[in-house]
């Protein structure tokens, strides 16, 4: 958890990034790292790790212990979504709203993906304009131009192939949920199921 995280360091300190952050993409970073979410100790995770960012809707990413990044949705979507740090703000800046992105059976094709990502692009662009009378590829190049990460014009090959990757990688990570009756409930593992 060491090298990877003067990212966070840098966002903590940065209002500007901050407030940018959690502008186009929901994201805000925590001030300290917190233990993930566990509904009164009904979760249980597969893989250690920490919290260090929330999303408005309470859903949280992870620091694994393998440097690699978890997500625990608010909805249900619990999964690993990148390697690291870096892969996480990539997808995160270059795909606001990734989540959005989930739909496994657009996955078939990288042309197909390609068709599907524009549209949800677009409509993101759209929103943006409408709700927040902002340009969000302005604002993505100078999100991405602080974070000092890539903002890639091939989002399907340099982003989106690599979420489903490791999303889908095993062992994924998981989350047991205890009901009060005592039966377990257990995630799939990735965020696309």
């Amino acid at each position: 958890m060491g090298a990877h995280m003067d990212i966070i360091k840098f966002i903590r300190c940065n209002r500007e990034v901050s407030e940018l952050l959690e502008e186009i993409c929901d994201v805000s970073i925590l001030p300290i790292l917190k233990e993930p979410q566990n509904q009164n100790g009904q979760l249980k995770y597969n893989i250690a790790g920490m919290t260090f960012a929330k999303e408005k809707s309470g859903s949280e990413y992870i620091l694994l212990e393998d440097d690699s990044i978890g997500y625990w949705g608010s909805e249900g979507k619990v999964g690993r979504i990148a390697d690291n740090l870096t892969d996480f703000f990539e997808l995160i800046v270059n795909c606001p709203y990734w989540i959005d992105y989930l739909d496994c059976s657009q996955y078939s094709s990288k042309e197909r993906l390609r068709r599907f990502a524009n549209i949800i692009y677009e409509e993101h662009v759209e929103m943006f304009e409408e709700d927040m009378d902002v340009q969000l590829g302005e604002l993505q190049k100078e999100l991405a131009n602080k974070l000092n990460i890539c903002l890639y014009e091939d989002v399907v090959n340099k982003v989106l192939i690599k979420l489903f990757d490791v999303a889908n990688r095993k062992p994924g990570m998981t989350v047991t949920y205890t009901e009060k009756e005592g039966r377990k409930i257990e995630s799939s593992g990735s965020v696309f199921f």
